[in-house]
Order: C-alpha cells, then structure tokens, then sequence
C-alpha cells in the first residue's frame, strides 16, 4: 500500500509540530529552572552579615566591659528572647582573636554566628587565609562557604565581611 502525497505531508507537518512544541517546553523549563531564587545563597549572605553584626557587638561588648581577655556573647532571635550565648576570646582591638589555625575560623564561626558549619544541610568550608595569598589581600582571612559557589571573607585585622557569590 502506497502514501499518498497529502498523507505524507500530513506526517511532516505532525513532526514539525512536536519538535516545535517540545522546543518550547524546553526553553520554558530552562527559563523557569535559572529565575529561581537561589537559596543557599541567600542564607549564606544572611549569616555573612550576622557575623558581621555579632563581630562588632563583641567590640562595643568589649569596651564596655572594661577590655577584658574575653567576654559571652549572646545571641538573640527576632522576638528578642536569648537562644544561645558564647565565650569570645578577644584581642587587642577588640574583635574576636584568631590566630593562623583553620580550627579557630571554624570556632569563629561557631561562636558568631550560634551556627554548625552547616547551610540547609550543605557543609560550609572554613579555610584560614593568610595575607598576601593574592594581590588585593593584605590581611588574614577566614574565608566561609561552599566547596564550590558563595563564600565570604571575614578580614581577620578589621572584623569586616566581604560577601562573594
């Protein structure tokens, strides 16, 4: 049994038109897949600035106290009520001590931000980074975040935080 010319068409026109519409279904869903927002991302900036904060109210903590060695941070939820508190060593300036030792990156985290080295159950890397690793760095790091993707730095001199994603 021979196809005739209009059946052929037919067929042709019936693949052109799934190939089109699973084309558009695909660029659909990639669209749809890079507007999400990206979460792990956000959470790890949210904790980039409460380690932020948490460093300078050691400062104004510590200065308050008299300039004591060391002084318990306490760390407060959005209703005001205490969920933690923490022993801070503290150096000459006021900010938390830290000496050239990951293990002390990994307390400085602990013990600022009230957290595990964990993110929506990824693990957070804290890596010790000393001056001069590349050119725009003139002062010792942590640096905090994912294996691959967001990370901050907290200068170790300054108590600030610079966030990358």
């Amino acid at each position: 049994m021979k196809s005739t010319q209009p059946e052929r068409r037919r067929f042709w026109l019936n693949i052109v038109f799934v190939v089109t519409f699973v084309g558009m279904l695909l660029v659909m869903m990639t669209y749809l897949n890079t507007t999400e927002p990206n979460l792990r991302q956000q959470k790890l900036k949210a904790l980039s600035q409460k380690m932020q904060t948490s460093a300078t109210r050691t400062r104004y903590q510590w200065q308050v106290e008299g300039k004591p060695a060391a002084i318990m941070l306490i760390h407060y939820n959005a209703n005001g009520q205490e969920v933690g508190r923490k022993p801070v060593q503290v150096g000459a300036s006021g900010l938390p001590r830290v000496t050239d030792k990951q293990s002390y990156c990994e307390r400085l985290w602990r013990v600022l931000t009230n957290t595990e080295l964990q993110v929506e159950g990824f693990k957070i890397r804290a890596e010790y980074q000393t001056a001069g690793n590349d050119a725009s760095q003139t002062s010792a790091v942590c640096r905090f975040g994912y294996s691959r993707g967001s990370a901050f730095y907290y200068v170790i001199d300054t108590g600030k935080v610079s966030f990358e994603s």
